[in-house]
């Protein structure tokens, strides 16, 4: 996703870029939602699982901001 989103930021027209962005990032959230809701709730604790989420939240308002200044500039 890092290297599609990378050329799409450097291409003139970014909105060739936007499907293939879209499909990675829906696997990619499918993945985290996996990892969260499965493999860390079962065998994190209260404290731990917070601070995952905040990361993982955190990323995902950094990924927005970057799509944001790609597509809306």
């Amino acid at each position: 996703m890092f290297v599609l989103m990378w050329v799409a930021m450097m291409n003139s027209k970014p909105v060739n870029f936007l499907i293939p962005i879209l499909i990675v990032l829906i696997y990619t959230v499918v993945a985290i939602s996996y990892d969260e809701f499965v493999f860390h709730i079962k065998r994190c604790g209260k404290l731990e699982n917070l601070y995952h989420r905040m990361l993982v939240f955190g990323n995902g308002i950094a990924w927005l901001a970057w799509v944001h200044f790609i597509y809306c500039k």
